[in-house]
């Protein structure tokens, strides 16, 4: 990962532990996307909860891959809460929360495929939808940037700590 990447996930956890008196702890899985359980980016507890994030930062459109949604899927598993923070340049920060897995015993097997769980959790301004990926690979989810008509500027709108906190009640 690019070492922009890997500050911006610093910042994030270490702004959101210090601007929350201690009400909430984070810190960056220094090992995330080089290691073969899965490991997001940021991870964290509240008094309440447990969490876990992962971060992308863009200027334009950005495709997530597959294999990124359902790590965060098979740490949701763990009975972490779970979202995708994306920001792109020169527009207030989203948190996209995966619809969650049916806790009803009797529903017939869960079938709403990865991706599918985040284009649902993901606000219409965004334009969420799936791409195919290579042949044998299995796609990826696509968010385009909106228009300052459609979200709010990174100047009127809150930063990536404060979308985590109002997520967090923290």
């Amino acid at each position: 990962m690019p070492q922009k990447g890997k500050r911006y996930e610093n910042d994030v956890a270490r702004e959101l532990t210090r601007d929350t008196d201690d009400d909430c702890v984070a810190w960056p899985a220094g090992y995330s996307g080089n290691i073969a359980v899965p490991a997001p980016d940021i991870v964290g507890l509240t008094d309440t909860r447990g969490f876990a994030l992962e971060l992308k930062k863009y200027s334009d459109d950005i495709s997530i891959p597959h294999s990124d949604l359902a790590q965060l899927l098979e740490v949701q598993k763990q009975y972490l809460d779970v979202g995708l923070l994306v920001k792109f340049s020169h527009r207030e920060p989203v948190l996209i929360e995966p619809e969650p897995r049916s806790l009803d015993a009797f529903a017939v097997e869960d079938d709403i495929g990865v991706i599918e769980r985040f284009i649902r959790g993901a606000d219409s301004a965004f334009d969420p939808h799936r791409v195919d990926g290579p042949s044998g690979e299995d796609g990826a989810l696509r968010l385009s940037k909106p228009s300052t008509d459609d979200w709010s500027s990174a100047t009127s709108g809150e930063d990536a700590v404060g979308v985590v906190r109002s997520w967090l009640d923290v």
